[in-house]
């Protein structure tokens, strides 16, 4: 820690983000809200049940353990591509930390600017934009896009592409915006911002996630990476699974502007209980997506938001082989599934709800939603009326109808539910195959003792749920 004076170096050359003088945001024309919303499939439950009451508490609203919904690769609901995303998480040999109590060995502290070789030591490794935390407000945003400095250049990317290209357009507009990020590099900038801003009636937003995924990973294989910092601008991202994927495929900083917007129109709508001005709600938006940003690096052992910034913690399920290999390079991907094509005409139906005839007027509703909560038109679920009616029945009823009831509820749960919403209900037994005989299989009552129930934790099933399956157990000689 001596060696050099490290501490003067940081002090002499960072230039922190709160010292920069305000842009003044001069945008012009700017979309109605409830296409844009459209356009970037938001749902009524996204504004009632995630962001108001976000911007009332300053926290992420609480839910339930599980998520009985079908895999983003079965849905038909379009989900966005940060749904085939799965965060990984610490075993035991590595314990997660704990996001509050833990809170002085954790930050949220970002760097925007170019990153010099790790393995020398200058004043000039400390030439970064210093920001207190990732999520930039849209004032904030402009003054990082208008930054002047002899050390910054910022230079914004579009990362929309014309309605009329079709889905081709997508792949021939990624390709491009990967090559203006080079030479946009190459020529000195060290802060690029992808910004779909331009979405429009004629042109369609490239999911964001793509886009951050793809220019990273072709600045990595250019060998110029570390000589910029990216910043996203985008209406999609709006919970904190949106900015985690985000930050960990390469996002130094992101603004999520149709968030920011839709919070003032429910401020102006008193929609946000106990909140009336705008700048209390994004101050609890930017506070709660931190604080559920500190919470899901934890689950890693991962204590701050630096390290996190591209190290790519998941795992991809249901996406094609080829494009998890060039857009999201290294990232675990056991099944195949949808490509670029998919992921493009999904981008293409969603914007035509909003501004063409999906089936609809334009400006329709946006979608009830159904991810939160069941609903009948929402996302498919393994548990819903009819599951948990008959499960009851069958559970309540005597004799020859609980096992009907039970019959029913398991047809229902392993043939309908299950095989339209998880891998495992797509696998069958393979045909044509000779039994092995009874009598050289241990008999159930033997096989039942080597079973145990010990590892279910007190509080994912109740006190009633454990001693049930306790009773059960010595009844049966287990566990």
């Amino acid at each position: 820690a001596t060696q050099q004076p490290y501490g003067e170096w940081f002090a002499r050359n960072c230039v922190h983000f709160s010292d920069l003088e305000p842009a003044q945001i001069t945008q012009t024309g700017v979309l109605p809200g409830h296409e844009r919303r459209l356009a970037f499939g938001y749902s009524q439950e996204d504004l009632r049940v995630l962001i108001a009451p976000m911007a009332a508490k300053g926290e992420e609203p609480l839910g339930s353990m599980g998520n009985d919904t079908a895999l983003a690769v079965l849905s038909d609901q379009r989900p966005p591509l940060f749904s085939y995303f799965k965060q990984l998480f610490a075993q035991v040999t590595n314990p997660p930390i704990d996001p509050i109590r833990e809170a002085i060995v954790m930050s949220l502290g970002t760097g925007v600017g170019s990153e010099l070789n790790l393995l020398t030591e200058t004043p000039e490794h400390a030439h970064q934009l210093v920001m207190d935390q990732p999520i930039l407000l849209n004032h904030e945003l402009e003054t990082l896009r208008h930054v002047t400095s002899d050390v910054f250049r910022a230079h914004t990317i579009d990362v929309t592409w014309p309605v009329d290209e079709g889905p081709a357009g997508l792949s021939a507009r990624l390709a491009n915006a990967c090559d203006e990020a080079h030479d946009a590099v190459t020529a000195g900038c060290n802060i690029i911002i992808l910004s779909d801003r331009a979405v429009a009636p004629g042109r369609a937003p490239i999911p964001s996630l793509l886009a951050v995924g793809a220019v990273h990973h072709h600045l990595v294989r250019l060998g110029n990476r570390l000589r910029a910092g990216l910043v996203l601008e985008s209406g999609e991202p709006r919970e904190v699974h949106h900015f985690a994927t985000l930050i960990g495929y390469g996002a130094s900083a992101i603004n999520p502007y149709l968030l920011l917007d839709s919070v003032e129109e429910l401020v102006a709508d008193e929609l946000v209980p106990g909140v009336a001005d705008i700048a209390t709600a994004h101050g609890n938006i930017v506070k709660g997506l931190g604080k559920g940003l500190l919470k899901t690096i934890s689950k890693m052992g991962i204590s701050t938001v630096q390290s996190y910034c591209g190290a790519q913690i998941f795992e991809a399920v249901g996406l094609d082989r080829d494009l998890v290999d060039r857009h999201f390079t290294a990232t675990a991907s056991r099944i195949g599934g949808v490509g670029v094509e998919v992921l493009a005409q999904e981008a293409l139906d969603r914007h035509a709800r909003a501004w063409g005839a999906w089936g609809d007027k334009p400006g329709a509703l946006l979608p009830v939603g159904g991810l939160y909560a069941w609903r009948r038109d929402g996302e498919r679920r393994m548990w819903n009326p009819d599951t948990i009616s008959l499960l009851q029945h069958s559970v309540r009823a005597e004799g020859a109808t609980a096992q009907e009831k039970y019959d029913a509820y398991a047809a229902q749960v392993n043939d309908d539910a299950a095989r339209r919403a998880t891998l495992r209900g797509l696998l069958k037994f393979r045909g044509g195959r000779t039994p092995i005989p009874l009598d050289e299989v241990e008999p159930a009552k033997e096989i039942v003792k080597r079973f145990a129930t010990g590892a279910m934790s007190l509080g994912s099933i109740s006190t009633e749920s454990h001693e049930t399956l306790a009773i059960a157990m010595n009844r049966l000689g287990g566990k």
